[in-house]
């Protein structure tokens, strides 16, 4: 009988620990998954897209962008290519100033498709308008803390010019303007393999 005891304790021990062990693991895993989430938030706050542009209230810079990209709308896919397109950067002043102190848009025209990206604060935006159909996606509104996950970006500064790299790491999906949006049913999706850069003088145009 005093074996039997001994024995239930050990059991009772046993079971015991491994819950602690899991709730321990489980309170790291909350932890550092909350560090994380601090450590984004402070890093889109400060200054999440490092343009040479960023502090610049207004101005038109000109420039050109190379690349592809690709599209599938209603089932079909297709891809167009830009090589030494004529593209300019746009910025415009936020009077109010709320999160940022000018909007920053890089255009195109080419191939019968028109393609506008514009950042502010940590959000960003995409416009696309393609056989007479305007598609996007627009997370400049609220707090401006989010970008669009799946559009990629990097700036290189060069002494009378910066890169702007962006390229599409996943599905992107995209709204048809005047159209009710469904967060689950996209217009429009931008697809891996797209890849633009643009190639942006530092001289403003007078």
């Amino acid at each position: 009988m005093k074996r039997i005891i001994i024995l239930a304790v050990i059991c009772l021990s046993s079971v015991c620990l491994i819950k602690a062990q899991s709730f321990v693991n489980g309170s790291k895993k909350q932890n550092s998954l909350l560090k994380d989430t601090i450590l984004q938030s402070i890093e889109d706050s400060l200054n999440y897209f490092p343009s040479c542009f960023r502090k610049i209230d207004s101005g038109k810079f000109n420039g050109f962008v190379s690349g592809d990209i690709k599209l599938e709308t209603t089932g079909h896919k297709e891809q167009r290519a830009i090589a030494n397109v004529s593209s300019s950067l746009q910025i415009e002043y936020d009077k109010n100033k709320v999160y940022d102190n000018s909007y920053k848009t890089y255009h195109f025209k080419a191939n019968g498709m028109t393609f506008s990206y514009t950042t502010y604060q940590a959000a960003n935006k995409l416009i696309i308008m393609i056989d007479g159909k305007q598609f996007e996606r627009n997370l400049i509104d609220g707090d401006c803390h989010h970008r669009i996950l799946g559009v990629d970006f990097k700036y290189t500064t060069l002494k009378s010019t910066e890169t702007l790299t962006l390229w599409v790491s996943k599905p992107v999906g995209l709204f048809q303007a005047g159209k009710r949006q469904n967060l689950y049913n996209h217009d429009a999706v931008l697809l891996p393999g797209t890849k633009l850069v643009f190639t942006i003088e530092r001289k403003p145009v007078k």
